[in-house]
């Protein structure tokens, strides 16, 4: 029931590839999920084409997943 209205903290410098895959393969496979493990490749590239992305924005995020294909 508590509200919170803040920014998440930026993942770039603390967390490596390898810990933000474990992290996003954690998160995707909550609820039920089946889909498979993220990879440190995906997470690297990702990383590679967004380097310079400051904070997303909504609109950003749907901008730059509609570009995607859907993560299998």
């Amino acid at each position: 029931g508590q509200k919170y209205n803040s920014q998440m903290p930026a993942w770039k410098d603390n967390y490596n590839d390898e810990e933000i895959a474990a992290v996003l393969t954690y998160i995707r496979a909550s609820f039920g999920n089946k889909s498979a493990p993220v990879s440190k490749a995906l997470v690297e590239a990702v990383r590679k084409e967004t380097g310079t992305q400051g904070p997303w924005s909504e609109a950003g995020l749907r901008e730059f997943a509609a570009t995607k294909p859907a993560v299998q």
